[in-house]
């Protein structure tokens, strides 16, 4: 619940509205986050190919998981 909320804030889903678990799913599944890269200097662009930012950066992972959880698979 807490990732199909993080990726609600992130769509800017309707806040004080009471959804059911359904309604809240129909609004986020299917919608890809997407995120501008920034430009970077050579610490992060290391850092980058390393892999690690990620890991890094608990918030981008959360919505990262949330988009592929709460994504329809054809």
């Amino acid at each position: 619940v807490y990732l199909l909320e993080k990726k609600a804030e992130y769509l800017n889903v309707e806040r004080f509205k009471i959804y059911t678990f359904e309604e809240l799913l129909s609004k986020v599944e299917d919608k890809n986050i997407i995120r501008e890269k920034e430009d970077i200097g050579k610490l992060d662009k290391l850092i980058e190919k390393v892999d690690i930012l990620p890991i890094l950066n608990k918030d981008e992972v959360l919505l990262d998981i949330a988009d592929i959880m709460f994504s329809r698979r054809e």
